[in-house]
């Protein structure tokens, strides 16, 4: 799936309702489960597109691939970084193995490599677990600096 661009850069928790509801319509059967911030978090726009593209990728290979029933996504910030994390039941699979400079090594997972390769244009890492018969779990990590703080706490 090509990435889309985010429909109103810079926020990145509205884009992220946006896309899981269209997985909400589009897959019925899957049970979708959010914790999104209810406020926009004013983060540089290729924070947005790295997330948007690392959900909807990882959203899409769980309809493809996964035979899930439940699927679990988290937006949030800790200290100073946007963490964006999607857990799903499904089958599992044998995930990438972690390469030198802590990217992946993804031979034929193609979204992965995708994701991957988003995260790193925005400066953050992806992480990939899974194992067969015991779900996936896609976990990106961007760190947004000064400003994530602040959007913690906003005065």
């Amino acid at each position: 799936t090509a990435p889309r661009t985010p429909e109103r850069p810079g926020r990145i928790a509205s884009e992220a309702r946006r896309l899981i509801e269209a997985f909400r319509a589009s897959h019925p059967g899957i049970e979708l489960n959010a914790d999104i911030p209810e406020a926009d978090l004013g983060v540089p726009e290729r924070v947005v597109e790295a997330a948007c593209v690392v959900l909807q990728e990882a959203l899409v290979n769980i309809s493809r691939h996964a035979e899930a029933r439940r699927v679990e996504v988290w937006l949030t910030i800790e200290e100073e970084t946007i963490l964006l994390r999607v857990r799903d039941d499904g089958c599992g699979f044998e995930p990438p193995k972690q390469a030198a400079g802590g990217r992946l090594a993804y031979g034929t997972h193609c979204g992965i490599r995708l994701m991957d390769e988003y995260a790193a244009m925005a400066g953050g890492r992806l992480e990939v677990g899974s194992a067969r018969g015991r779900g996936t779990q896609v976990t990106l990590f961007i760190p947004v600096g000064e400003p994530a703080s602040l959007l913690k706490n906003p005065t």
